[in-house]
């Protein structure tokens, strides 16, 4: 999930929008810095076992966001959905998990069934008179 720092960049993740805040010098005064306690942290690594330690920070282990209070938390999470086939496991939200099983690993529109690989699925097409 998209993540923007405060100086108006967008980075792909939150991890993400951190690294640009140790690295650029628009940030030199605030590297590693963690609302809501606002406490600095020299590596990521600190920063984490913070993050393990602290109840008030409530982190999408998925997009990395923290959000402020376990409410819009439950939110977030709630509005989210997991593609559970094997070597799969990618998150999406809920609205876009059946486009990723229809394109990703085949949808029949006509039976109902979703199978694992794209290969699977177009052999069933191939093989199945019903779905001419």
């Amino acid at each position: 999930m998209p993540s923007r720092c405060d100086c108006g960049r967008e980075f792909d993740t939150w991890l993400a929008a951190q690294e640009h805040r140790q690295t650029s010098d628009a940030h030199e005064e605030e590297r590693l810095t963690l609302p809501p306690c606002c406490e600095w942290f020299p590596t990521e690594e600190a920063m984490r076992a913070h993050l393990a330690d602290h109840n008030y920070h409530h982190i999408c282990k998925h997009c990395m966001v923290d959000f402020p209070d376990m409410v819009t938390y439950s939110e977030h999470v709630g509005h989210l959905a997991e593609c559970r086939f094997r070597d799969c496991n990618k998150i999406f939200e809920k609205d876009q998990l059946p486009g990723h099983l229809e394109y990703a690993h085949g949808h029949c529109l006509q039976c109902g069934t979703t199978y694992e690989t794209r290969q699977e699925f177009n052999s069933h097409r191939e093989n199945n008179i019903y779905h001419i």
